[in-house]
Parts: C-alpha cells; structure tokens; sequence
C-alpha cells in the first residue's frame, strides 16, 4: 500500500508523465475511481468478507477485530467505497465461520478420500463448557480432525461411542478406499488387493478405557476398519503411572510437586530464579523455566521432574543468597527438604546458618 501511495504521487508530481498523458490527475484521483468502478454484487461481496474472515482465523485475530469505525473507513477508503469489511462479530463467528469451515472441509475431505491406508482415531477430552466431547482424526499419514461429536445425556457405552462416530463421519469417508496409483503399480493380487481396499479404513485406534476398548471391536465387525488397537501412548502412560506409584519414585515426585508451588506461587522466588538463568544464558547455559506440575498425563510429570534438575543448581544459589539477605523471603522448611533428596550436599549448605 505505501508503495502504491509513493508510485501515485511520483506519477502526479513527474512533469514527463503529466505531457505525455495530460489526463493523468483526473484518472488517478479517488473520485474518479469511485465513479469508474461498478457495484459490487452480493456475490462479490460475500467472496470478499468470506475471504477476510477465512485470514482472521488463520492468523488467530478476534471476531470483532474489525468491527469499529475506522476499520470500516479503511475497507471504504481501498475499496473505493465499495466494501466496508466482513461485518460484525455476529456476522464473523456465526455465518462466515460455518461458511469457510465448509469449505476447507470440503478440500480436507477430498484430500482424505483421494488416499488409501486411512487411520481413524477417536479420542475423547473437555471443551470450554467443561462438556464432555469426542475428537475423531482422520490420518492418510498426516492427521486431520474431521468431526467432534457428544453423546449429551446418553451414557458412553459402547454402542453409544460407535453409533456417535459412524454418525459423525462423513459419508465420503465410509465408502470403500479407491486404488491409488501406489498400489495399482505394484504386483498385488486381486483377492487382497479387494480385501485390503473393502474397507473405508485400515485401522481404528482409541485409548485403552474400558469402555473403549469394547467400542472399538465393533468396526471391525461391522467392516467400517481392517483392524483396531490402542493407543501405544496410552498405554505407555498408564505403565508409568504404575511405576510411579513406588515409593522411591513417589518421594521424587512429592519433592518436584513442593518445588514446583514454591517457586510458582513466590513470585519473589520466581523472580530471583529468573535473574539466574539470565546470568547462566550469559556464560552460554540455557536453562528452560520450571512449568506447573500437571497429574493428568505422565509426559506432563516427567517434563516437570527434568526441569526441576536442570534447575536445580540455579534454586540452591536462589534460596543461599536468600539466606544472607535480612529482608529475604520466607522458605518453608519441605522446599529444603525438596533440593535435599536430589542433592544433600547443596542443601545443607543452602540452609546452614550464617
């Protein structure tokens, strides 16, 4: 736009182009390109508020972003008039979102049924309501969410589970997968090159919750998939949660849940272990900052635990300097004993009087 702008005014201002085209003021001013263009149609318009809502999402902005005076006169002031923006928040989440969901539903899909070897997934997890929801992705390798269903007041039997994911599904997705020219190029017999492509998919996959694991046999009975297991993932967690629950671990975890609050909630504390890891990234150390501590997932818990040692020299010098400062913070006794499991040495010497 600016570039725009500077090409106009050297254009206005040069005496060459004002001889050889004596009209050049009248055509490029505004009024000229006001009266010059034609109405928009309804259809026009609706392609270009359809296009600007489909940039907001994809740039994350806000559905009221634009919806103010001066963003609607900087629309009409490019647009010659013709175009005042994509409308109000209303308009932006409501009709205009459904519309661009459509449509790159519609590309996500062709991709989809346009590729052989497809792994349905479902996996369930809590919305913003704190309702219950069931995440199904399609993966032909690369995953791509293709529907979010909700059983509402209905238990999450099994045969609830099942008959909300074959409904959720689009009926593209539950035809029989085409021959793809990888596999129609290769020497594969025709009984199971049939057996294998009579299926819209080749897998089902879910996590390993009893009620889950009764689901996902049944499309394999009914032929919506080859096969079906769990989620190696999940299973992983569930075995290191197991482990976890022995008693030296069990120490270790309770000295990285104490240090995690602490130096979470003082923010004095915080502060201090901050200026540190400033210093180490200095002298060429990089340090990641302490994250909450998170019970839900065992890949949650182990990153917490790795931060906790690899901080674990920067919170000994916090909490030494601390010792030696009279206006210093109060440190409660179990955070002494949290760096003490992990080094005695540090924390005697950390908590050893002046």
């Amino acid at each position: 736009m600016a570039n725009i702008t500077r090409a106009t005014a050297h254009l206005l201002a040069c005496p060459l182009a004002k001889h050889t085209w004596p009209g050049l003021a009248t055509a490029l001013s505004p009024r000229r390109l006001l009266d010059d263009a034609p109405p928009p149609s309804c259809a026009e318009i609706a392609t270009w508020s359809e296009q600007c809502a489909a940039l907001m999402f994809q740039s994350g902005l806000a559905f009221g972003t634009f919806d103010n005076p001066r963003w609607r006169a900087f629309f009409l002031t490019i647009s010659g008039g013709r175009f005042s923006g994509p409308g109000d928040r209303r308009a932006v989440g409501g009709s205009l979102l459904q519309s661009v969901l459509d449509r790159v539903l519609a590309q996500v899909l062709a991709v989809m049924a346009a590729h052989h070897g497809r792994t349905l997934t479902c996996d369930g997890s809590t919305d913003a309501n704190s309702m219950g929801a069931y995440n199904v992705i399609d993966c032909a390798p690369v995953p791509f969410i293709i529907s979010v269903f909700r059983l509402g007041l209905n238990p999450s039997t099994a045969k609830n589970l099942l008959n909300g994911l074959v409904s959720s599904l689009p009926q593209s997705l539950t035809e029989p997968q085409p021959v793809s020219a990888l596999l129609r190029g290769r020497d594969i017999p025709k009984a199971r090159l049939d057996a294998l492509l009579g299926f819209p998919f080749w897998a089902t996959v879910t996590d390993n919750a009893s009620n889950k694991v009764l689901m996902r046999n049944k499309p394999v009975e009914s032929g919506l998939s080859i096969m079906a297991y769990g989620c190696f993932a999940h299973v992983v967690n569930l075995s290191a949660k197991d482990v976890s629950k022995q008693s030296a671990l069990q120490l270790g975890i309770k000295s990285t849940v104490t240090w995690s609050v602490f130096f979470h909630r003082c923010t004095r504390a915080r502060s201090s272990l901050t200026n540190d890891r400033a210093v180490q990234r200095l002298a060429g150390v990089l340090i990641e900052p302490p994250k909450p501590f998170s019970p839900t997932r065992w890949v949650g818990q182990s990153v917490v635990i790795r931060l906790y040692l690899s901080n674990l020299e920067a919170s000994c010098r916090v909490l030494a300097a601390n010792r030696h400062n009279p206006t210093g913070f109060d440190v409660p006794d179990s955070v002494f004993l949290a760096v003490d499991q992990a080094d005695p040495a540090s924390s005697a010497a950390v908590a050893a009087p002046v």
